[in-house]
């Protein structure tokens, strides 16, 4: 297939954020259409070499960083990323050679050093190897990536005791570094910004698979930004296995099945919740929710009024009412409702925008369009509450031609 020259940084970036989310193939995909454009081009050879090395193939990975070294034999990211590919291909002695060239300046000089120390011990050279992590560790003590090098460099030694000792060490180090850069992620998931949140959750899940709060973010983050559920549910699945009665694991999964119409599958989720934790409200109500969309109208107000029961000042918990409430016409009813999550939340756009859309079904057209502008003050991309306020204007107009018609027959 054709590329259009000039292109390919497009395809480097799109690669880069695949990337982001812990998606090589894609990323090497994105990678192979830049370089069928400029095979030579440095830094999607660069990529796409430290892309093949995280999926293992280190043969196809060497090819591509030794492309990108060819314009700049000194560039020392190229370099380490080499260096660590002829490790694995135990090819120890150029592995050396190559990391010796990446200077005691450079940020990643540590990193080199760690990988240098894997290869002596894999030429025999293992006290060698020993010292050289000492020497880091004098530096950097408890880094986890040294640890588990030395530990098993012990191992080889026949230091067992020695070789859990450091492994313990380091997996508890690992541990500690995956929780806070959860914590990074999280912060900046409540900042908005998901796609700089992503990136925190996959480096997260690097250090321990088993971080269950990074696998039940990166699952959320992943559906939020469009993601099929076979990408999600495995994540979900993971923190499942690690802790069956994970509520934000179930939730998650039941609302996102819940939206994708799998409504029996969703309200086992939340019955899994239940089970756990007999007045968690937004199960309660999530639940009742599934339920009215499976035609069980009287189970589903009985859920959501047993939400309400235990919070009746959960403003969601008064929204899903409303919702209840507005399918089944009961537009006064759930007038009430709307007002009260109101008198708790003045600005929350959800039950302005719902309040305008029952008193357009009560047909009080002016004070719907009030209540619609009030909405799009607050949320101005509100497409929702921008359809309906049309209507309503329709509506609006209609009746005063109705009413000049009839002044004039």
């Amino acid at each position: 297939m054709f590329e259009k020259p000039g292109g390919e940084w497009n395809h480097i970036n799109r690669g880069v954020y695949w990337e982001g989310y812990g998606e090589y193939d894609k990323a090497a995909a994105c990678y192979s259409r830049a370089l069928r454009t400029d095979p030579h081009h440095v830094a999607a050879n660069r990529r796409m070499g430290m892309v093949l090395y995280r999926l293992g193939r280190f043969g196809d990975a060497l090819e591509h960083l030794d492309m990108a070294l060819e314009p700049d034999p000194g560039n020392a990211d190229i370099l380490l990323g080499r260096g660590r590919v002829l490790e694995k291909l135990r090819r120890y002695v150029e592995a050396l050679e190559c990391l010796g060239r990446i200077g005691p300046d450079h940020p990643d000089h540590m990193e080199a050093l760690t990988v240098a120390a894997s290869c002596q011990s894999g030429l025999g050279r293992h006290g060698e190897a020993i010292a050289t992590l000492d020497g880091i560790l004098a530096t950097k003590p408890g880094d986890a990536d040294v640890l588990y090098v030395k530990s098993r460099i012990l191992g080889r030694m026949g230091r067992a005791s020695e070789s859990i000792s450091c492994l313990n060490d380091a997996i508890a180090a690992d541990s500690a570094r995956s929780d806070l850069l959860y914590e990074k992620g999280r912060r900046l998931t409540q900042e908005g910004k998901h796609e700089d949140a992503i990136v925190w959750y996959t480096q997260a899940l690097e250090k321990n698979p088993k971080n269950a709060q990074a696998l039940v973010a990166k699952a959320w983050t992943l559906d939020l930004a469009g993601f099929s559920t076979k990408d999600v549910f495995p994540y979900l699945d993971e923190a499942l296995k690690i802790n069956p009665a994970n509520t934000e694991a179930l939730m998650t999964q039941g609302l996102i099945c819940d939206r994708k119409g799998l409504f029996q599958k969703a309200v086992e989720c939340f019955d899994r919740v239940l089970e756990a934790h007999p007045g968690h409200v937004r199960a309660l109500y999530s639940k009742g929710v599934s339920l009215y969309s499976m035609k069980k109208t009287g189970a589903a107000r009985f859920f959501c009024q047993s939400a309400l029961l235990r919070e009746p000042d959960n403003v969601m918990a008064l929204c899903t009412m409303v919702w209840l409430l507005d399918h089944e016409a009961e537009y006064e009813e759930a007038l009430k409702h709307c007002n009260r999550a109101l008198e708790i939340n003045p600005g929350y756009v959800y039950a302005i925008s719902y309040r305008a859309r029952i008193l357009m079904s009560l047909k009080r057209y002016e004070e719907s369009l009030k209540y619609y502008d009030m909405a799009l003050d607050l949320d101005p991309n509100n497409r929702r509450a921008q359809y309906h306020r049309e209507r309503v204007m329709e509506k609006i107009a209609g009746k005063k031609k109705k009413s000049l018609f009839g002044a004039f027959r």
